[in-house]
């Protein structure tokens, strides 16, 4: 970002998040040199993109001197700025820069007294003490540390080396589930968001592989009695489930995905298809040992029915492109998790090679 059409001003302001260039943009706005500009926006970005700076901090300022035309190039990134004081830079020729525009270590040493007075960080002080942004900054940070070394190994030697992550590969008879793909979850105003509609598209064509090779299919809903007669825990958390009655649009089954007759529309209160249901023994009957999952939400009703499906000793394959979230990082946090832990995650393409590679469906038996 650039501020050079203010009278007798060049600078600019760049850095990899733009809470940070904004922070340093008003800086400048208020009367700030660049240096005080770089200390903000180093600050800022400490609170919402933790591992984009250094240690102290990074920061690298071009003064342009007024009257003279000299430029003067000042870096601070990480350690290396740790003789760079308040007093070393006015003998270094700029005499504009504020006695309070120290950076990287020097800044570190001052931080206790600063956090106090100095309005070059107040915004950044401000957003750490109302917890604005702050989720930002944990969601980076774990970005960041998921690439770094822990006592010489990374996470994913760890996942390695317990052994975790094996295939259990698909079976000889499937079964699909739809978990929750209703009105409500299909709609960001309501319980959607996120990628649900994608999802929603890719599992369409896949329910019609999965009738074309005679595949059971069971779909499930959240439906509550009228006046929350059988709520529990689940909607005591989630209060907006309790409208998700029978006669509730909302609850019903997106018509792209209309159940066809022969296919089970399963009832349930809870998260997973299988408390208080029974799937288990639908499936057994038919002699199911793989179930493919699709639906919503991947970090809550899809993951408890995928627990519960392990638990019961089917293989368990969640397809990737046909499960979604009201947020991305659950998502794919959970996918992950799972794919780790309680079931196989594969593409839609892996899902429909396997329907036409045999008799998987039992059609015909």
């Amino acid at each position: 970002m650039r501020d050079i059409h203010l009278p007798g001003r060049s600078a600019a302001v760049a850095t990899s998040q733009p809470l940070a260039t904004f922070a340093g943009m008003e800086i400048l706005r208020r009367g700030g040199n660049t240096v005080d500009a770089a200390i903000a926006a180093c600050a800022v970005q400490r609170v919402v993109e933790p591992m984009g700076t250094g240690i102290g901090g990074d920061c690298f300022a071009i003064c342009c001197l007024d009257g003279g035309g000299r430029k003067v190039a000042i870096n601070g990134s990480g350690r290396a700025p740790s003789a760079l004081t308040c007093d070393a830079l006015p003998r270094n020729g700029d005499k504009r820069i504020a006695p309070d525009s120290a950076t990287g270590s020097r800044r570190r040493r001052c931080r206790s007294a600063a956090r106090k007075r100095s309005p070059l960080i107040g915004q950044a002080v401000r957003w750490l003490q109302h917890r604005t942004h702050v989720k930002m900054a944990w969601r980076c940070a774990a970005e960041w540390h998921g690439v770094e070394e822990r006592n010489g190994m990374t996470e994913s030697d760890i996942y390695r080396t317990q052994n975790l992550g094996n295939r259990i590969y698909f079976g000889e008879r499937g079964a699909l589930l739809i978990v929750d793909f209703v009105n409500g979850f299909n709609d960001a105003r309501v319980l959607g968001g996120g990628n649900i509609p994608d999802a929603i598209a890719h599992t369409k064509s896949l329910l019609k592989n999965a009738r074309d090779r005679g595949l059971p299919v069971v779909f499930t809903r959240i439906v509550y009695e009228p006046g929350s007669a059988n709520v529990g825990a689940f909607a005591k958390k989630i209060p907006s489930l309790t409208a998700l009655t029978e006669d509730n649009p909302a609850s019903h089954v997106i018509d792209e995905l209309a159940p066809q007759p022969g296919e089970y529309v399963l009832r349930k209160t809870q998260a997973s298809a299988f408390f208080g249901t029974d799937l288990a023994s639908w499936l057994q009957w038919r002699r199911i040992d793989t179930l493919l999952v699709t639906g919503c939400t991947t970090s809550g009703c899809v993951r408890a029915s995928v627990i519960d499906a392990a638990s019961h000793n089917f293989r368990t394959i969640v397809i990737r492109d046909c499960v979604g979230d009201r947020a991305i990082a659950p998502h794919e946090a959970n996918l992950f998790d799972m794919d780790q832990k309680y079931a196989d995650v594969v593409s839609i393409a892996d899902a429909k090679d396997w329907m036409f590679s045999g008799d998987v469906g039992g059609a015909g038996r």
